[in-house]
């Protein structure tokens, strides 16, 4: 029988079901690569594997930074969209938009909107720059395995990071 890989899904109970092992089984006699990533601590742990560094493309374009100011904050961005595409023009890396960022607050009236939102965009930043300077992250997509198991290890990360991944 065969099943299209985008068509299984494995459930049970967590360490006495099988899972991991069933996951294992249809990965190895696939002969297609496979990538699992672990989000928890002590989930999929393969005897054999090829473990892959977590790989994540910086952009600085404003539909990015949106959206990974709405995926660190939980809230929709759509109010301050007009500052951030101010504060990514030119931009090259995410610190840029943040120095971009610190440069419009020094030269907004402290009290004004401006000054508001480009306080907290700021904010915003202080929380996912320094996650992403502490991730060993490459800047190229990793290289599979081709027949066999790959495991990208994000237990380290908090969700949104895992996301960006």
């Amino acid at each position: 029988m065969y099943v299209e890989p985008s068509h299984i899904i494995v459930t049970g109970i967590t360490q006495r079901s099988g899972k991991t092992t069933a996951l294992q089984a249809l990965a190895k006699r696939s002969l297609c690569p496979v990538l699992f990533f672990t989000t928890k601590l002590g989930e999929l742990m393969f005897a054999e594997a090829n473990y892959v560094q977590p790989f994540f493309k910086e952009r600085a374009d404003w539909q990015f930074v949106e959206s990974l100011l709405e995926a660190t904050m939980k809230e929709k961005m759509k109010f301050e969209r007009s500052w951030i595409i101010r504060a990514t023009k030119g931009a090259r890396t995410l610190k840029e938009v943040d120095d971009n960022i610190v440069k419009l607050l020094e030269a907004s009236r402290e009290g004004s909107l401006q000054h508001s939102v480009y306080t907290s965009l700021h904010a915003y930043f202080e929380i996912v720059l320094p996650e992403m300077e502490r991730q060993p992250l490459s800047s190229t997509p990793p290289v599979l395995n081709q027949q066999g198991i790959n495991i990208m290890d994000l237990t380290n990360m908090s969700d949104e990071m895992q996301s960006l991944v």
